[in-house]
């Protein structure tokens, strides 16, 4: 029966005999061989008897790490399914290239094909190794594989100098972004309070917990940061999360911690003055805006890395960025997407980092590969020097930023939102007393038509349900006798553009007829009318409320409203 280094070395000698896909071989051990083929991949094959289970693995990993933007196919021959765990998981986000995997692995049934991370049976390589598992491919001397062994030149030294400041940059990448993970983690606690606070996708909810407007730039200008930390919806807050990790994590390791943050915010400042002046949405919420400002700040790291991106990943992080950054502008054009804020966010991280503010004094670990000892001692305290100035600024960015949200919830309390509402006695007029929630505010009187009064309580923009009450103090009886005609026999016509959602009904003949109906706008918003026709006045209430606010504020707050009006006032 055949070892497993018989059959690397027949699956070998098949690859380099293959006519339609021909491989060189560029390195062969007694456990182990390594190919490249036409395509510029490659290939490489081990058995268990290379070494010990973890010397195996970080052999599988320096391949990965060490070739950048190389696609390559890594192949265990030999032992159980436990070892296919040590080979590396995925090629990264910068490199967008493709790592394939294949166990040639024996049961009890002989051997069988294991294929992972995109590697197919149907490639060259599965079928050799599925038909060297079969037999189907003859033993090979292994001195006749030893004369086939075509070895690349000794690299340059400045070739070789470029190669490992790219490996030194992709092993700097495999550090977790725990800045990120935090950030992320706290947009999330914001999110689900939220959805705890009405609803992500209620208006009064995002205008109270801090949502953008044209008030940030008046006496509002916590909005300008709080907004960013808002999501309208759980798709909203999943793609800017995914895109944060992916996007956020990668330019967290490559600038560090502490100018990442100061990144994010003042990113998130310029999306927010950008959205505030231009953007003709009533209110804006997500955090697009700073993850826009990390795009912007990438792609100008594509075409001025400087001393902070090494030459040979740079042509991988420019093809990335480009398709970014028209992914991110086809997003931009769907209705609802803030493109100002997306376009604010994006020009404030390209200026940082094109301006020299972000990368003034960063030199990334991989360019001083070739330094001397004494060099690359003294530029890297440097280093932790300016990092721990740059840390100090990020937390007090942070600090900002919290201090902005805060300052939102205390004067929007959103939390009100959540709870029954608490109720509040109103005496409009003498004959006009009605209980309303106590969150909605002191009414407002306005000019209306002569002869009419009119109380505004409450605002459509922070608060679920909005009164306006006009008061008729004197009807003659044929005006009186012709409303109570009209309501009778149906009422007036709903408002153009609506939808009907309750038609007009008799409430209550005591105290004058009382009449009400109830349609909804194109925006959601459900609109109502309530009419009493009295002996001698009339009084009606035009109502506005959102359909996803919570129970204690819809229709169960109206008919308290309209009931303590039907009853007879006192004086």
């Amino acid at each position: 029966m055949p070892s497993p280094k018989d059959l690397l070395q027949s699956v070998v000698m098949h690859l380099l005999d293959d006519e339609v896909h021909p491989a060189r071989l560029v390195a062969l051990g007694d456990e182990a061989a390594i190919l490249q083929l036409a395509d510029h991949s490659m290939t490489a094959l081990f058995t268990p008897a290379f070494g010990p289970p973890e010397a195996l693995a970080a052999r599988l990993q320096e391949l990965v790490e060490g070739n950048p933007g190389v696609h390559v196919k890594l192949a265990i021959v030999g032992g159980g399914p436990e070892l296919r765990a040590l080979l590396p998981r995925g090629g990264g986000m910068l490199s967008r290239r493709a790592v394939q995997l294949f166990h040639l692995g024996r049961g009890a049934e002989g051997w069988s094909l294991w294929t992972g991370g995109g590697g197919r049976a149907d490639a060259p390589l599965g079928r050799a190794l599925e038909r060297a598992g079969r037999g189907e491919l003859p033993v090979v001397e292994p001195a006749a594989l030893a004369q086939r062994v075509d070895a690349p030149p000794p690299l340059p030294p400045e070739e070789r100098r470029r190669l490992e400041a790219g490996q030194a940059f992709v092993r700097s990448l495999q550090a977790r972004p725990r800045a990120t993970w935090g950030i992320l983690a706290g947009l999330v606690v914001v999110f689900a309070c939220e959805v705890w606070w009405g609803g992500s996708e209620s208006l009064p909810t995002l205008m109270r917990m801090g949502g953008n407007t044209e008030g940030a730039l008046g006496a509002e200008p916590w909005r300008l940061l709080s907004s960013a930390m808002l999501h309208a919806g759980i798709v909203h807050i999943a793609v800017n999360g995914y895109v944060l990790v992916m996007l956020g994590g990668f330019m967290e390791k490559v600038l560090g911690a502490g100018r990442y943050g100061v990144l994010l915010g003042a990113a998130a400042l310029g999306g927010g003055l950008a959205s505030a002046l231009v953007s003709p949405s009533a209110v804006s919420v997500g955090a697009s805006g700073a993850i826009w400002g990390v795009l912007g700040a990438a792609a100008a790291l594509a075409w001025r890395p400087g001393a902070v991106i090494p030459d040979v990943v740079v042509k991988p992080l420019r093809r990335n960025a480009i398709v970014n950054l028209g992914l991110g502008l086809a997003i931009s054009f769907v209705p609802k997407v803030d493109l100002w804020a997306h376009l604010g966010g994006g020009l404030a991280g390209a200026a940082l980092v094109l301006g020299g503010v972000l990368t003034r004094g960063l030199v990334h670990p991989a360019a001083r590969v070739g330094e001397a000892g004494s060099e690359r001692a003294a530029g890297s305290e440097r280093a932790a020097g300016s990092e721990r100035a740059w840390t100090i600024a990020a937390i007090v960015v942070a600090g900002v930023m919290v201090a902005s949200l805060a300052m939102a919830w205390v004067v929007g309390r959103p939390w009100e939102l959540a709870s029954e509402p608490s109720w509040a006695t109103r005496r409009l007029a003498p004959a006009v007393v009605l209980d309303v929630p106590a969150a909605l505010g002191e009414p407002e009187a306005f000019a209306g038509k002569p002869g009419e009064q009119t109380w505004v309580i409450g605002d459509p923009f922070r608060d679920p349900l909005t009164l306006t009450l006009v008061y008729v103090p004197a009807i003659d009886p044929t005006a009186r006798d012709e409303a109570i005609a009209l309501f009778d026999a149906g009422g007036p016509e709903r408002p153009a553009d609506t939808k009907p959602h309750l038609s007009w009904r008799v409430r209550s003949r005591e105290g004058g007829p009382a009449y009400e109906t109830e349609y909804r706008y194109p925006n959601g918003l459900v609109g109502g009318y309530w009419v009493q026709v009295r002996s001698d006045s009339m009084l009606m209430i035009h109502s506005l409320r959102w359909p996803d606010s919570p129970p204690a504020w819809g229709r169960s707050a109206l008919e308290r409203v309209y009931a303590s009006l039907e009853r007879p006032a006192t004086p």
